[in-house]
């Protein structure tokens, strides 16, 4: 965290874990926000980008146990003709190889999301045109290629087979039952609410040997990242103490 902070030039950074076992440990370093000098904060609420995509396959497996959607069963048949350009196959694309990025598809998160990104951090996207991006794009060139894309499209599966969003059904079935009361997925709000740091945008230093340049990146439209990016957890001890217990109960 010091390496962060003083070689590399990360404003601030905290870390907590949280253990049944060991109890709580937390640690800060740097400044929350350049402006005012507040100290960083671990208990600051964040976006947790693609941390989010563990709770939507967190609900596209619990479908799977329930007998409401296939693991194996291919992407054609929850959404017929979706992915269906440039090569790409729906039918030949499983959800399990949706959660395992072995799908084939590009991230179309390199598309829409170079530099500069006041260009589009303010966009509002729609997941279909996330997905339409991506099928314009070449493939990966190895088997295995993370995407963000590939979570867009679980996300259009559980709302076909529940009815009701992505967003909904996460916080029905993950953040309401775990008392998670500071995780939320904001939609189009730009802000993240409560207390929480500030986000920097560091832009490379030019060819005349100009130093890098930061700028205040903290308000932003996750709808870029929707199922697969969007979340906003402040600490939530109860997930952290269940989780591990649970683990150490099912572990051998």
């Amino acid at each position: 965290m010091d390496t962060l902070v003083t070689r590399h030039g990360i404003p601030g950074t905290a870390a907590e874990v949280i253990d049944p076992d060991c109890g709580r440990w937390s640690a800060a370093r740097g400044v929350a926000d350049l402006r005012t000098g507040r100290p960083m904060r671990a208990e600051d609420r964040l976006r947790i980008g693609s941390v989010s995509k563990t709770f939507t396959a967190t609900v596209v497996v619990q479908l799977a146990a329930e007998g409401r959607t296939g693991l194996d069963s291919p992407v054609e048949r929850y959404l017929p003709g979706l992915i269906r350009a440039n090569g790409y196959d729906g039918r030949k694309i499983s959800v399990r190889r949706l959660l395992q990025h072995t799908s084939g598809l590009p991230d179309h998160v390199e598309s829409i999301a170079p530099p500069p990104v006041d260009e589009w951090r303010f966009r509002h996207f729609e997941p279909r045109e996330l997905i339409a991006t991506a099928l314009t794009m070449p493939p990966p060139d190895k088997k295995w290629h993370y995407a963000t894309t590939n979570t867009v499209v679980v996300g259009l599966i559980v709302e076909k087979v529940t009815g009701r969003g992505v967003e909904a059904e996460v916080t029905r079935r993950i953040i309401k039952p775990r008392g998670l009361r500071d995780t939320y997925r904001p939609g189009d709000r730009t802000r993240a609410r409560g207390p929480h740091s500030r986000s920097y945008v560091i832009a490379p230093g030019g060819a005349d040997g100009a130093p890098p340049s930061r700028s205040d990146g903290t308000e932003w439209n996750v709808a870029l990242g929707g199922a697969g990016g969007a979340l906003i957890p402040a600490v939530d001890t109860a997930l952290c103490a269940t989780d591990r217990t649970h683990q150490l109960k099912e572990t051998p």
